[in-house]
């Protein structure tokens, strides 16, 4: 999310990043996803399964969403300590689509981009 978060603020200032340094902006940031947040959502989302029960449930939740946040803010940090200092202007600037392209990249069942802004999800 913080990613994407970048590459929209990004647009907005009609930057353009290469697909280089895109995938390096990426790669930390899968990095830290790797290392830092998703072993630290696994042991929320494990506390949740398996000791929701317990009397000092709620606060240690309240600590691990506090620490979580903490470790968005760190790789935030990360992230733009990994932008290039130069980065192109481009009044059609869209970044969005390296990210969507690399994702496309990563899932093993892609639809297409054309096809997926016509898919529609009933709820």
């Amino acid at each position: 999310m913080n990613l994407c978060l970048l590459l929209m603020f990004l647009n907005s200032l009609k930057l353009q990043l290469t697909p280089t340094q895109f995938s390096a902006l990426d790669s930390v940031a899968a990095l830290s996803d790797a290392q830092l947040l998703n072993p630290h959502r696994l042991t929320r989302q494990n506390l949740k399964t398996h000791h929701s029960h317990r009397t000092d449930y709620a606060v240690i939740r309240k600590q691990l969403l506090e620490n979580e946040l903490a470790l968005e803010k760190l790789q935030q940090s990360l992230i733009l300590d990994a932008l290039p200092s130069s980065i192109s202007v481009n009044s059609d600037a869209d970044n969005l689509a390296l990210y969507l392209s690399e994702q496309d990249k990563k899932t093993p069942f892609s639809v297409p981009l054309a096809t997926k802004s016509m898919i529609k999800i009933k709820l």
